[in-house]
């Protein structure tokens, strides 16, 4: 698996077949998820009323099509509480992701891990 690094100013322009975006405990999208939420005319923040998903660490959400941004899919991610994660905890985070992205047999994708950060 390759993996590049790059910046997105606008991530609801952003062409991606996937963008993987954190969703916390408390039912709170993260910042670069309230943008595309907002580009959705709020169909994200309406999944997470609903109960589909609710931000526990390793949950998943895989959406298809959203109209008013480019990327084919949207991916939620449960982050867990809004703090720091141990590194036990992004490993499994991260181990979520990648079988999401295997399952859904998506090879690429543009992940906005905005707010995540990992307790030394």
């Amino acid at each position: 698996m390759d993996i590049i690094i790059k910046s997105a100013a606008k991530p609801e322009t952003h062409n991606s077949p996937c963008l993987v975006l954190p969703v916390f405990a408390s039912k709170t999208l993260s910042k670069v998820a309230q943008i595309i939420d907002k580009a959705t005319q709020h169909a994200l923040s309406q999944l997470v009323k609903r109960g589909d998903i609710n931000g526990e660490l390793g949950q998943t959400l895989l959406i298809p099509a959203l109209t008013g941004i480019k990327a084919q899919r949207v991916l939620l991610l449960g982050c867990g509480k809004q703090e720091p994660l141990s590194e036990a905890n992004y490993r499994s985070l991260l181990k979520s992701l990648l079988q999401q992205l295997n399952n859904a047999q998506l090879e690429q994708c543009s992940v906005f891990f905005d707010q995540i950060s990992v307790v030394e």
